[in-house]
C-alpha cells in the first residue's frame, strides 16, 4: 500500500495522474475497499434491521431496542471483517492482474466511495473518543460511530 493511497483515502488530497497510477499492491487496496463495504453494510443492517427484529421477537416489543441494536450492529461489524476478504477473493479469483489494477485505479477516483470509507473511519475514531470521555462499551460506541460516519457520508454532496 502506498502513501498516495493513504493520502487519497484519509486526507482527501488530490493526486496527480502519475500518483493515481502508482498502485504497488492493487489486490490489497481492493481487499481494504471491500472490507470497508462489507463492514459498513453488515453493521448498518445489524443496527437498523436485525437488532430491532431481534428485540421484537425476544421481548415482544421495542422496549429493549437500546440493548439489541448495538449488539447486533457490533456483530455485523465483526461479520463484515470476516466476510470482506472472502467476498473479495470470490469476486477476483479468476481476474487478471490488469483487471484488479483497473478496479483499484477506478476506486481511487471514486469520491463517493472514498468519502464513505473516510467518514466511517473518522466515525469509528469519534466513537473511541466518546468511550474515553464516558464509560461506554468501547466496541459498541466505535461500531456506532462507524455506522453514523457511513450514513453521514451519504448525506454530504461530493464534487466529482
Amino acid at each position: 500500500m502506498s502513501s498516495y493511497f493513504l493520502k487519497n483515502l484519509y486526507l482527501n488530497q488530490e493526486l496527480k495522474l502519475e500518483e493515481y497510477e502508482q498502485i504497488p499492491y492493487p489486490r490489497t487496496e481492493l481487499h481494504i475497499h471491500v472490507m470497508y463495504k462489507a463492514t459498513q453494510m453488515f453493521s448498518l443492517l445489524g443496527f437498523a434491521v436485525v437488532g430491532p427484529i431481534t428485540c421484537l421477537v425476544k421481548t415482544k416489543g421495542l422496549s429493549q431496542i437500546a440493548n439489541y441494536a448495538p449488539k447486533m450492529g457490533t456483530r455485523g461489524l465483526a461479520l463484515g471483517l470476516i466476510m470482506g476478504p472472502i467476498m473479495t477473493e470470490a469476486t477476483i479469483r479468476n481476474a487478471t492482474q490488469d483487471a484488479i489494477y483497473d478496479r483499484s485505479f477506478r476506486l481511487r477516483h471514486n469520491k463517493r466511495q472514498l468519502n464513505a470509507d473516510r467518514f466511517s473511519t473518522f466515525g469509528l475514531l469519534g466513537g473511541l473518543a466518546i468511550h474515553r470521555l464516558a464509560s461506554f462499551n468501547p466496541i459498541t460506541v466505535m461500531a456506532a460511530g462507524y455506522v453514523l460516519g457511513f450514513v453521514a457520508s451519504m448525506a454530504i454532496p461530493v464534487k466529482e
